[in-house]
């Protein structure tokens, strides 16, 4: 793949090659390679390739964890390939770390609420404690 990027020439088969290694890496900068080249792929590759791309874009994006980006991807190679038993287990556990990251946000949310709802009793708390300081303190003036 170097050697063809030099020349500025990279058959679309290496580029693929290259990316497909690509996405065996726990690099986050190499899967994103990986991404930026598979997107690159099926943009200008033949039907084959492109169609692959969409299924190993989702693999290198469910990597990084970016699940909702790699459901898109899962879900346009289904529409062409609907019986292929891989990509039905991929988004199978896409949609899986997709509901176990929509329980964890809504906990997040949950947990700062309440620690927002107890700040604001605290800071009320002191606020009113030091307005009823500031009162006494005039009237035994």
């Amino acid at each position: 793949y170097e050697a063809q990027l030099a020349t500025n020439n990279v058959d679309p088969e290496v580029k693929f090659q290259y990316a497909w290694c690509l996405t065996h890496s726990k690099k986050i900068s190499d899967l994103k390679k990986a991404s930026a080249l598979f997107e690159e792929i099926f943009k200008e590759g033949s039907e084959e390739l492109k169609r692959d791309s969409l299924f190993y874009l989702s693999v290198a994006e469910t990597k990084q964890k970016n699940y909702c980006t790699a459901k898109k991807y899962i879900d346009a190679f289904l529409s062409v390939e609907s019986t292929n038993v891989q990509a039905e287990q991929l988004k199978a556990y896409i949609d899986k770390q997709l509901k176990k990251d929509g329980v964890k946000g809504m906990a997040l949310v949950g947990a700062a609420a309440v620690f927002g709802g107890a700040t604001a009793i605290v800071v009320g708390t002191l606020v009113a404690g030091a307005a009823l300081g500031f009162a006494l303190k005039r009237r035994y003036k």
